[in-house]
């Protein structure tokens, strides 16, 4: 039997206190439920439920929970304005689906760490490995990362695989010039001392091509457009 209900906090409304009153849909038409208004179910767990009434509006019979809802709010919640008058403990005139009894209905369904994740990405243009997001994944549940997973993301870090690594022109002291995707990486594999390179010391010359890790007193310039 879906009703809809108006809750009354008869302690605030005595007193002159803001909001002191909630407006709500209630498909079991449940005596116990004074609504789903997180700021309301703390003042009945302060109060005590004695300073509270619910009263009955409107009774609707048989009727989906949908259908419910969009008349609470067009109704009753749009006309009385309850988004703005303060005297509601109602933050919303919206309609939306309903959740099934004993649940907390919100309008969105919270999102999980992996969809903020990819929101992210999305946003930036940072895409993590699958390596990295398997790390994520078992850093939440609280266990540790297995030994081929971070073999897998330590490889992925790495020169030309490494998505964030910078550009750099290498000059040996011999003259020879090299365009290079990750100079630590690149060092390693050709047996050169990094530091050397990195602060063009005995005859190496390094310029970097975009601004990132590498230190602020680099030459920086364009890869890409060669100035």
């Amino acid at each position: 039997m879906g009703v809809i209900y108006i809750t009354e906090n008869l302690y605030n409304k005595a007193n002159g206190i803001l909001p002191w009153r909630y407006i709500g849909s209630d498909q079991y038409n449940d005596p116990s439920y004074f609504g789903s208004s997180v700021d309301l179910m703390a003042d009945i767990k302060k109060l005590g439920v004695q300073n509270f009434t619910k009263k009955i509006i409107e009774d609707l019979g048989e009727i989906s929970n949908s259908e419910l809802r969009k008349i609470e709010s067009e109704r009753y919640l749009c006309p009385n304005n309850v988004r703005k008058d303060e005297t509601y403990y109602n933050k919303t005139d919206r309609y939306a689906p309903g959740c099934v009894k004993g649940s907390t209905w919100k309008h969105k369904s919270p999102r999980s760490e992996e969809h903020r994740t990819k929101i992210v990405e999305h946003r930036t243009g940072s895409v993590k490995s699958e390596a990295t997001r398997q790390l994520m994944r078992e850093k939440k549940i609280g266990s540790k990362a297995s030994e081929d997973t971070k073999k897998l993301m330590s490889s992925q870090r790495t020169g030309s695989k490494n998505p964030n690594s910078l550009r750099w022109t290498v000059t040996t002291p011999t003259g020879e010039v090299h365009c290079v995707l990750g100079l630590s990486n690149w060092a390693k594999i050709n047996n050169y001392n990094y530091r050397d390179i990195y602060h063009s010391k005995r005859g190496w010359k390094a310029i970097k091509h975009g601004i990132g890790q590498g230190g602020p007193g680099k030459n920086k310039r364009d890869y890409t457009s060669g100035n």
